[in-house]
């Protein structure tokens, strides 16, 4: 989510015989990862064509850890889909405010009851996958519950 350059081994050898940090960009690693962090290097560096803001800039965001005793994610989960919520520029709101909700039990069918009728709830993928690519993901295939509004 920040940008950081995702490098092969031979970076960091090729450097050390040089005897200074080399290029990063002709040691790029190909993973998975890595188209997100070039689009998050062009948003932060205000290089990006077509991204002025950053993605969940002006969305209300809330967790909700389910109903059920059972189903609640680990306060370690948990802390982590809130930490990428703000690191994507999401704010923190109670359910019954939010646009989008992230529901962290994969077992939930139903939308939390309390939500704004525009409001759409995804499942915690959703969120992982916005943050690997560092692009707005499709909501469709990650809903719960009946379709709300758009993200």
């Amino acid at each position: 989510m920040h940008g950081a350059y995702l490098l092969t081994p031979e970076y960091v050898t090729d450097s050390i015989a040089a005897g200074r940090w080399l290029d990063e960009d002709k040691y790029l690693a190909d993973v998975v990862f890595q188209a997100g962090a070039d689009k998050a290097r062009e948003f932060l560096s205000g290089t990006s064509p077509s991204q002025s803001t950053s993605l969940l800039h002006g969305k209300k965001v809330a967790i909700y850890n389910g109903k059920r005793a059972g189903g609640a994610a680990s306060t370690e989960t948990y802390q982590v889909v809130r930490r990428i919520c703000q690191e994507l520029g999401g704010t923190l709101f109670h359910v019954s405010e939010a646009d989008i909700v992230i529901v962290m039990n994969d077992e939930e069918a139903s939308r939390p009851s309390g939500m704004k009728p525009s409001a759409i709830a995804v499942r915690k993928e959703w969120l992982f996958q916005t943050a690997s690519c560092y692009e707005l993901q499709d909501a469709a295939e990650h809903l719960v519950g009946r379709i709300g509004g758009g993200v």
